[in-house]
C-alpha cells in the first residue's frame, strides 16, 4: 500500500475520513511515526544494505607553501598552495575535488614549531592546488598558523576516518570482500572486528600506522573539529539566500516552485532552510551570502526545489510533488558538457539555473524529473576508524541498517514487504482511536497490531543459522581416518 491507500484504509476502519488537509496531515504524521519506529526497531531482513565504501590514497607534497589568510578570532585559518599543478587534479568536473574535504592535513617542516601539526581541509579549490585549512584543535584561537609570510612545508593529506552513507543508523559488518580491487598493502580478505573507543585508547592504536586493516572503531560524531559543525549553520530564507524570476534567459519549465537551501561542509549536508515559493516564467536566479567574509571557509551552497504546480507531460494537466529534489546530487550529460554537481562555492554570491558553467537546460519536465529526490539527512553521521589505516584505495564492504525516510507523497510506499503494512495501519488505528476517545477499539487494534508484529518477527527477524565443527584427531596404528565426521551444531543465535 502507498501512503494514500493506507490513509484510506485507516479512514474506513475508524469510519472517519474527512477530506480536510489538516486532518490528512495529522494521519500522515501518525503513519510516518509508526513506520519509522517499526522500520528501525530491529535488524530486519529488509532494512539492511551492503555497499562498498572506498578509502582514499594518501597524498603528499614536500614543497608546499603555507601562509596565514582569512584569520578571525573565532575561525583561524591558513592557506596552502601546493607546488605541483597536477596535485589533486581531477577529471570529475568542476567540483570533483570535494572528495577530500574534511580530511586530515599533516603539516611538518615549519620553522615555527607551532605551525606544525594536524589541520582540517575545509576547502579545496577547483584547480586542486589551493587548500584552505584550519587547526585540528578545540582551542584554535590560541593555536593557529602564525607569521605573515609564506614558508615552505611538507603537506600530507590522510583519510583517518571513513564516513559512512548518510542513511546509516547502525553498523552490522565491515570487511574486505574483493581482493581484485584491494590496494597495495591490503592483501587480506575477510571480516573485521569492532573495538570500543575505550579499548582503542587503552591499546594505544596509533592513527598514523598504515597496512592491512583488521579492526574498526565506531564514531557516531565527526571527531575532527569541536567548534565547526554544519548543523550549526542554518540558512534563513530571504536573508542568507534569495530567489527571483530572472527577466531574461529562459531554459526552465514555467510554473510555481518552492526553493530551499542548505550548507555543505566537510561532505555533510546541514539543515534545510524554510522554502521560498515563487512563480517562474523564465529561470530562477539566486543571491547568496559570501560566508568567507566571516571566516567560514568551505560552506558551500546546495539548492533544493519542489514542484508545486507546473505543466505536466500532458497538455492541460499540472504536475505537483510533495517532496524536494536535490540539485546538489544531479549529474547531467548533454550539449557537449558534463555537469557533476549543481553547487555553489562559499565565495559565490549569484547563481542562475540553467547553470552558468555548463550547457544544459531544464526547459522540459522530463529533465526536471531526472533530478534526484532529496535523501535523508541525519544529525549523527556515522564514521569509523580503520586500524591499521589503509593508505591506498581499498573497497570496504559495509553492511548496515538504514533509515528509510518519511512517506511524503501520496504515492510513496514503505520500504518494507507488503505484509508488514497491516501492522502500520493497525497501530495507526490504535493511536487515532485514542485521539477519538474510544479506548475499547484502541485496545482491540493494539492486540491486532501486536499479532502482526509477531508475524513480522517470525518471518523477517528469526533465522536458523548452522555451523559445522571439525571433530578431534585420533592417533594410533589402527586409525584409518584422521578426522571424525563433520558434526552439525546449533545456530549461532542458540536456536
Amino acid at each position: 500500500m502507498n501512503l494514500s491507500e493506507m490513509r484510506s484504509m485507516i479512514g474506513s476502519i475508524i469510519d472517519y475520513d474527512p477530506q480536510v488537509t489538516s486532518y490528512q496531515d495529522e494521519v500522515n504524521r501518525v503513519i510516518n511515526e509508526i513506520y519509522l519506529e517499526f522500520f528501525c526497531s530491529h535488524p530486519w531482513k529488509f532494512n539492511q544494505k551492503s555497499v562498498d565504501v572506498y578509502t582514499k590514497p594518501d597524498i603528499a607534497d614536500t614543497a608546499a607553501s603555507i601562509t596565514q589568510t582569512g584569520y578571525s578570532e573565532e575561525y583561524p585559518s591558513a592557506a596552502v598552495t601546493l607546488s605541483a599543478s597536477t596535485f589533486l587534479n581531477s577529471t570529475e568536473g568542476r567540483f570533483g575535488q570535494l572528495k577530500y574535504d574534511g580530511e586530515v592535513v599533516v603539516i611538518s617542516g615549519s620553522a615555527t614549531n607551532i605551525n606544525n601539526g594536524l589541520y582540517i581541509l575545509d576547502k579545496q579549490a577547483a584547480n586542486g592546488t589551493a587548500l584552505q585549512i584550519s587547526k585540528y584543535s578545540s582551542n584554535s584561537p590560541r593555536h593557529h598558523f602564525t607569521g605573515t609570510g609564506a614558508e615552505t612545508v611538507t603537506c600530507k593529506i590522510q583519510q583517518r576516518y571513513l564516513t559512512l552513507p548518510q542513511d546509516c543508523i547502525n553498523i552490522l559488518s565491515v570487511g574486505i570482500r574483493n581482493l581484485e580491487e584491494a590496494g597495495v598493502g591490503t592483501n587480506a580478505l575477510g571480516h573485521m572486528y569492532s573495538m570500543l573507543r575505550r579499548r582503542d585508547e587503552e591499546f594505544n592504536l596509533r592513527d598514523d600506522f598504515t597496512g592491512t586493516p583488521t579492526t574498526w572503531i565506531p564514531y557516531d560524531q565527526p571527531p575532527e573539529t569541536v567548534s565547526r559543525r554544519v548543523r550549526d549553520y542554518i540558512p534563513r530564507a530571504n536573508k542568507d539566500f534569495k530567489v527571483v524570476d530572472e527577466a531574461a534567459g529562459g531554459g526552465w519549465v514555467p510554473g510555481t516552485y518552492e526553493f530551499a537551501m542548505a550548507y555543505e561542509l566537510h561532505g555533510e549536508v546541514g539543515p534545510m532552510s524554510d522554502p521560498i515559493q515563487i512563480t517562474i516564467a523564465q529561470r530562477p536566479k539566486f543571491t547568496f551570502q559570501d560566508t568567507t567574509k566571516q571566516g567560514n571557509f568551505g560552506l558551500r551552497k546546495r539548492i533544493f526545489f519542489r514542484l508545486v504546480s507546473v505543466e505536466g507531460l500532458s497538455t492541460g494537466v499540472n504536475h505537483e510533488e510533495k517532496f524536494f529534489r536535490d540539485l546538489g546530487a544531479f549529474t547531467y550529460q548533454g550539449g557537449g558538457a558534463t555537469l557533476n554537481r549543481v553547487i555553489w562555492e562559499d565565495t559565490e554570491t549569484n547563481g542562475q539555473l540553467p547553470y552558468q558553467d555548463a550547457w544544459w537546460n531544464l526547459n522540459e519536465l522530463a529533465t526536471l524529473l531526472q533530478v534526484p529526490r532529496k535523501t535523508v539527512t541525519l544529525d549523527n553521521r556515522w564514521r569509523i576508524r580503520l586500524h591499521p589505516r589503509p593508505a591506498t584505495q581499498t573497497p570496504m564492504r559495509i553492511r548496515y541498517m538504514y533509515y528509510p525516510g518519511k512517506l511524503l507523497d501520496d504515492y510513496d510506499t514503505p520500504n518494507s514487504p507488503t505484509d508488514t503494512h497491516r501492522y502500520i495501519v493497525y497501530r495507526a488505528c490504535q493511536e487515532l482511536f485514542v485521539k477519538h476517545k474510544n479506548p475499547e477499539m484502541a485496545l482491540y487494534y493494539e492486540k491486532k497490531a501486536d499479532d502482526e508484529m509477531r508475524k513480522c518477527e517470525r518471518r523477517y527477524l528469526n533465522e536458523r543459522s548452522h555451523y559445522y565443527i571439525k571433530g578431534s584427531m585420533r592417533s594410533g596404528p589402527l586409525t584409518l581416518r584422521p578426522f571424525r565426521n563433520l558434526t552439525h551444531g546449533t545456530g549461532a543465535d542458540g536456536t
